[in-house]
């Protein structure tokens, strides 16, 4: 789960005052998600501090049935404050079981332009590599394979403006889900942001991020998100402002097939 907050005021605040807790919703009572609370917000610039986002892993238990619907609402605590119960605090969550089996492949690049953000953004025009292979076991229970993504960025790991350019390595360590409905896909999992160094040195950024990718394999068009732990993102390749949310876009190199 990853809620967006926004600092409306004239002048503005530093968001990163805030923290978030993501509560289950029934009529008028409010049930805190457990590993949802309290949650620190990073901001998606950091020249701006108008915008932040916090996020979490969330284990929700639908039994035996197929899908099930949550009245989730985002409640806002410390510098800021909100209430959980107004429309734009709430959404609906649906959780279904994913049908096993499936396979996404992909090699190649997608050209960063001006709507890359994150702390370590890709640098506009410069190639964000990408490498996945990722299917179901034999079994069908656990989807097992590798993501490999190297960022190409202007911004140091702490989000400040360089005149060196940088190299970012994304790996993937733990899969959570692979969900496949041909032509389209999604995947997630937490991963390892590493910089490799102009002398080949690499570097550990942090352990425990995650990521989330979509694609379609038809129109050959992916969408790459990198959450850090302690909120707002490492990168985002084509960020909207508006939704919170990274878009598809095409690639410019390599293929993506889903199957």
């Amino acid at each position: 789960m990853t809620a967006m907050i926004k600092d409306t005021n004239v002048p503005g605040g530093d968001v990163r005052a805030a923290n978030v807790t993501f509560y289950f919703v029934n009529g008028t009572t409010l049930t805190p998600i457990g590993s949802a609370k309290n949650l620190p917000v990073g901001l998606v610039d950091v020249t701006n501090g108008s915008v932040g986002t916090a996020s979490a892993i969330v284990q929700l238990n639908i039994g035996s049935a197929n899908a099930q619907s949550f009245q989730i609402a985002v409640g806002i605590t410390g510098g800021y404050t909100n209430n959980p119960f107004d429309a734009l605090s709430e959404n609906v969550v649906t959780v279904a079981k994913p049908i096993p089996g499936g396979f996404i492949v992909g090699g190649g690049e997608l050209v960063n332009t001006a709507a890359t953000t994150g702390l370590i953004k890709g640098a506009v025009g410069q190639p964000t590599d990408f490498s996945f292979n990722v299917q179901y076991n034999k079994s069908q229970t656990n989807p097992q394979g590798k993501a490999f993504f190297t960022i190409r960025s202007y911004y140091k790991s702490n989000g400040t403006l360089d005149s060196s350019l940088h190299t970012y390595i994304v790996s993937t360590s733990a899969i959570a889900l692979l969900a496949v409905t041909v032509p389209t896909a999604s995947f997630s999992s937490k991963a390892n942001v590493d910089e490799l160094l102009s002398n080949g040195t690499v570097v550990s950024v942090e352990g425990g991020a995650t990521l989330l990718m979509s694609m379609n394999g038809v129109t050959n068009t992916l969408a790459i998100t990198v959450q850090r732990k302690a909120g707002g993102l490492w990168y985002s390749s084509n960020f909207n402002s508006a939704t919170g949310k990274t878009v598809e876009q095409a690639i410019s190199a390599g293929d993506v097939s889903v199957n």
